[in-house]
Parts: structure tokens; C-alpha cells; sequence
């Protein structure tokens, strides 16, 4: 889901491009190019912008703590384990303790590793609001591609290809090093 807006980017372009004007926008093409962006970004970086409900299955390894894989997490809705037969059970969340930020639960009573098959949790990630540096480098991606587009040097058709290829943009120089440096910062590390 796009989490900028068609005004956010005629706003960018119009202020850093004397080329476009207010009325001269290719409507359509925006909005692939928003849609385009707004998803590579997340799968860059490996976590939801705009707050979604998530479902997770962990595996619980010798431990009182997991790490939720989006973050950062708003709330918690509910946990549970799984019994020998794979029967969800719920869970007491005020035996857990949340940091957000983090994605970290810890269970108050001692390790995780006595549950039989790991964790179902449900949960809410992304931010409260889009971070203004990210908003900046999805808007800065896109302007740069409207101004490939739309002068001939890039066609259309690499859109598809920029959404599911995390790794096409930088081979293309398309994702530059500052674009990186801000993006790194939000990039959830594997645990």
C-alpha cells in the first residue's frame, strides 16, 4: 500500500524540477511509480511502513525472549503456543513485556523453550506517521524515475521490475548511496 500520496510527489516535483509544472502530470504514470516505490521501500527495508495487522509463527528457541520479525510494533492482540498436536492455545499477555521499537517479547516466566512448538502471535507493526527522511527518499525515487520516464532514458515496463527486486535498482543506479545511508537505518536485521 502506497503510504505517500499523489500531492506529496507534485508537491517534491514542482519544488526541485523547473520541468513540471502543476496541470502537466501523468497521472497514471504516478501512480505506478508511487505504488512501485512505496514497495520496494518496505521490502528494502524489511518491515511495514503504514501499520498492518501481521500474524506470526515463531519458532522458540532455548530462551525467555523472541523477536517479532516487523517492527516496530504498536500493540499485540494475542499470543498463543502450540500444543503437541498443534492446537493453539492462548496465552496471558500480561506474562509478556513489548518493546516496541525492538519487536522484542519477553516472557516473565522463565524460558519460552518449555512451549511445545512455538508462537503464534498477532500483532500490529509500521509507524504512527511515515518518517520524514523515508517520505523524502520515496518521493526523491520517484521523481527520479518520472524524470527517466518521461524523458526516454528508463521505460515503464522496469517498474515491475523495481517493486520485487530489491537488488535491480542498485544494480541500475537507480537506489543512490544517500537513498541507501537512510533506508539502512529503518532496515530490520535478521535475528
Amino acid at each position: 500500500m502506497a503510504y505517500i500520496t499523489q500531492d506529496d510527489i507534485k508537491y517534491y516535483l514542482v519544488n526541485n524540477s523547473d520541468q513540471y509544472n502543476p496541470t502537466d502530470f501523468d497521472t497514471n504514470l504516478l501512480n505506478t511509480l508511487i505504488e512501485s516505490v512505496c514497495s520496494f521501500v518496505e521490502n528494502y527495508i524489511g518491515t511495514p511502513i503504514e501499520q498492518k495487522s501481521v500474524t506470526s509463527y515463531l519458532t522458540v528457541k532455548q530462551t525467555n525472549k523472541v523477536f517479532l520479525p516487523y517492527q516496530p510494533v504498536q500493540s499485540v492482540t494475542s499470543i498463543a503456543n502450540a500444543d503437541s498436536t498443534y492446537t493453539y492455545q492462548e496465552m496471558d499477555l500480561n506474562d509478556f513485556i513489548l518493546f516496541k521499537d525492538e519487536g522484542l517479547l519477553i516472557y516473565k516466566k522463565g524460558g519460552l523453550n518449555t512451549l511445545d512448538n512455538g508462537l503464534k502471535v498477532d500483532y500490529v507493526a509500521g509507524f504512527d506517521s511515515v518518517p520524514s527522511d523515508l517520505k523524502g527518499v520515496t518521493c526523491e525515487l520517484v521523481y527520479l524515475l518520472y524524470q527517466k520516464i518521461r524523458n526516454g532514458t528508463l521505460d515503464a515496463s522496469y517498474m515491475s521490475n523495481f517493486r520485487e527486486n530489491v537488488a535491480f535498482p542498485q544494480e541500475n543506479k537507480i537506489l543512490m548511496p544517500h537513498h541507501r545511508k537512510v533506508l539502512d537505518i529503518y532496515k530490520v536485521r535478521l535475528r
